[in-house]
């Protein structure tokens, strides 16, 4: 804390040389701003040790003392009432370059060569005899620079970049209203290194945070980061070892790409059902989770990695049963006696295509009685154990499925141009099939998998 309040100390300091400040401003956490004429001000100093108990004391050259809390202070930072061409530095002034952005704006575009630890970003500033408002940190514009440890930006700026302050020895910055959006990896480790930002509040102005905003800023608070009017969480912020367990917010719609991937301290997380989308590798390779998520597995939008090398995985909520299912059955003497129907599910004869169906809805507990999908094993004991013999049947070209031990009294029928589910899963997000070519290309069978929302159909089997 000391460090924070000696760099914000530091970084008024200069301002106050560069612009001729006439202000300077405290904003407090309730709102309130608390102005002081910088002739007026003698000292600003810190009392206290503990985070909590650190009190901002600004003395007056009448002797008079103002002590503000830490803990309810917000912001610092300094107003220029007498703006006239001569205080508004020029752009050749600083260690960083400027890109005009606009006939009246310009971003920050270069700050990697700055030698200070201290970044103080104007508002304005004079361009070719032209006076510009600062209004945007550019795309990796202090990108791998490791000796700034402290960032103060003006009331001016409305976007930071990607990767625009990507630097591990990054310590302190503030976010002021007036951003509305922060770019992809803004603020990362570069190089898969781990940040030391300690400190930083997201204004509710900010109604876009990127990727990986903030991934690897370890030493932040160790809360979850919920942004955009609370509908998305960005993941968690802090220390990772002590918070095994989280409960995300009620009223969180999305969870961002990356938020907890790799997090292998997390030993239990609850999405409510209020989420419907979980981004791309969101909890991939979070070994050690059990992840509870009160929601329809279809409901909910996944990447193919968004949920995969969890500990486990539970949807806490499941369809109800289908109506009781009456199928005829063929014994084809197979070794393990397994049974297949005559029909495929949704069909009433055998050359009928049935209902095409999610490989979710298909799964053990949402069928009753007898009925079930096959293993792969299972079907891989169907091919092995028969003669399968191309035939049309009433107009319908397909497979007849015939057992070698049983006869030709015992047979199934197979369409063409048909992939059938197993309930054999490769991953969280697939399933294993059976695919059926139509004899125009190849007359031949094989094994595929295929994304559990791909529709196929159903050849359910029984004991």
């Amino acid at each position: 804390m000391r460090k924070k309040l000696l760099s914000l100390l530091a970084s008024f300091s200069l301002c106050a040389s560069m612009f001729a400040i006439t202000n300077m401003c405290i904003k407090l956490k309730d709102g309130a701003v608390v102005k002081y004429n910088i002739e007026d001000v003698e000292e600003v100093y810190y009392e206290g040790e503990e985070t909590q108990e650190i009190m901002a004391c600004v003395k007056q050259k009448d002797g008079s003392v103002v002590k503000y809390s830490i803990a309810n202070t917000e912001q610092v930072y300094y107003e220029d009432e007498e703006e006239t061409p001569e205080t508004i530095p020029n752009a050749g002034d600083f260690c960083f370059t400027f890109n005009v952005t606009s006939d009246s704006t310009v971003e920050v575009k270069d700050g990697t060569k700055c030698q200070d630890s201290a970044i103080v970003i104007p508002p304005k500033v004079i361009l070719d005899g032209k006076v510009y408002v600062v209004t945007a940190i550019g795309d990796r514009a202090f990108w791998g620079y490791e000796l700034v440890k402290s960032v103060t930006l003006p009331n001016t700026i409305k976007e930071i970049g990607s990767y625009a302050f990507c630097c591990e020895s990054l310590e302190h910055i503030n976010i002021p209203d007036s951003v509305t959006s922060i770019g992809d990896h803004a603020f990362s480790a570069p190089k898969g290194g781990i940040s030391n930002l300690t400190d930083i509040e997201i204004p509710s102005s900010v109604t876009y945070i990127g990727t990986g905003a903030f991934y690897q800023c370890y030493k932040l608070k160790p809360e979850l980061l919920v942004y955009n009017n609370g509908t998305r969480c960005y993941g968690l912020l802090g220390d990772r070892d002590a918070n095994t367990e989280i409960v995300i917010p009620d009223g969180v719609t999305d969870i961002d790409d990356y938020a907890f991937n790799y997090e292998n301290k997390l030993t239990k997380v609850t999405v409510p059902s209020s989420v419907t989308n979980i981004g791309r590798e969101a909890f991939y390779g979070s070994l050690n989770l059990d992840l509870y998520i009160d929601n329809y597995e279809e409901n909910v939008k996944t990447d193919a990695y968004s949920i995969n090398f969890c500990k486990s995985v539970t949807w806490m909520k499941v369809k109800e049963p289908v109506a009781e299912l009456e199928y005829e059955y063929v014994d084809l003497g197979l070794p393990s006696g397994l049974k297949w129907a005559t029909t495929n599910y949704g069909a009433t004869k055998p050359e009928e295509p049935g209902a095409s169906i999610r490989a979710y809805e298909i799964s053990a507990p949402s069928f009753v009685n007898k009925w079930r999908t096959p293993t792969m094993k299972e079907i891989e004991e169907l091919i092995e154990n028969c003669t399968w013999t191309w035939i049309e049947l009433n107009g319908v070209v397909g497979y007849k499925v015939e057992s070698k031990e049983a006869g030709n009294s015992n047979w199934i029928f197979l369409a063409s141009q048909y992939s059938y589910w197993s309930s054999s899963m490769t991953s969280s997000s697939k399933n294993e099939c059976l695919d059926i070519f139509d004899i125009k290309y190849r007359n031949s069978i094989s094994k595929s998998t295929e994304r559990r929302e791909s529709m196929c159909k159903v050849r359910f089997v029984s004991e």
